[in-house]
């Protein structure tokens, strides 16, 4: 009997508290397919709103049951965006004081609207930071640099869903 009341009142507390797998989440009625945006670059990295908006349409892409559209008509809403900070910076240094690790943040926002009306359906702001190993190689360097932004615009893309999934 006392396991019984204990498996209740957990069933109840889970219930209760909103527990829902991660990646379980919705968007709203009706939203369906979205047309997703060439994000703005209001930074001085060139190229960065194509890898950003290149990765968010893939994320987009591989969920079900929502579609990425190209055509405003087949579309119920417009993911907009802006990619609002890039910054490298120093993070570790050797026994020379030479550097050995640069970070490289890069920060969104994004913007849900329906095209019914125009309201906004979600809005948010996100950032990610990812390190590379410097190389004395300016090529290799380059690449590492381009590789830690890929990997950035990555993991904005997956939370980006996820945190829009969660909000609805």
């Amino acid at each position: 009997m006392r396991r019984l009341i204990l498996l209740v009142l957990l069933i109840l507390l889970l219930a209760g508290c909103g527990y829902q797998p991660v990646g379980q989440g919705s968007f709203p009625d009706g939203v369906r397919a979205i047309q997703v945006s060439l994000f703005e670059n209001r930074t001085y990295e060139p190229l960065l709103e194509d890898i950003v908006t290149h990765q968010v349409i893939e994320e987009f892409s591989r969920r079900r049951p929502l579609s990425v559209v190209s055509r405003e008509s087949e579309a119920d809403a417009r993911l907009e965006g802006a990619v609002t900070r890039f910054q490298v910076s120093a993070i570790s240094y050797d026994q020379d004081d030479r550097i050995g690790q640069f970070r490289a943040t890069v920060a969104i926002e994004a913007t849900l609207r329906s095209f019914d009306d125009g309201r906004v359906l979600w809005k948010g702001g996100l950032s990610w930071s990812q390190h590379y190993p410097i190389n004395a190689d300016k090529s290799v360097q380059e690449e590492n640099e381009a590789a830690a932004i890929k990997l950035i615009a990555e993991r904005l893309a997956q939370n980006l869903y996820y945190r829009m999934q969660q909000n609805f």
